[in-house]
């Protein structure tokens, strides 16, 4: 499970969630990508400040492959 530090860093991934940053606006919007979920590839948040979310991967991600 991902936990936060309090040093601003994350230790360990968040399962399930990736990131894609919103070319237009500049700033990071997360995706939810779990296998089975109703809400699966909707975009669930967005960051308030120019920066990524901690612990969740970029897309494209190389090491993740399409079914």
């Amino acid at each position: 499970m991902a936990k936060n530090t309090g040093k601003g860093t994350r230790k360990g991934a968040v399962k399930g969630r990736t990131q894609v940053k919103n070319p237009r606006a500049k700033r990071y919007v997360e995706r939810d990508i779990e296998e089975g979920s109703p809400s699966k590839g909707e975009f669930k948040n967005v960051k308030g400040r120019q920066q990524a979310f901690q612990g969740r991967s970029k897309e494209p991600d190389k090491r993740r492959t399409k079914s």
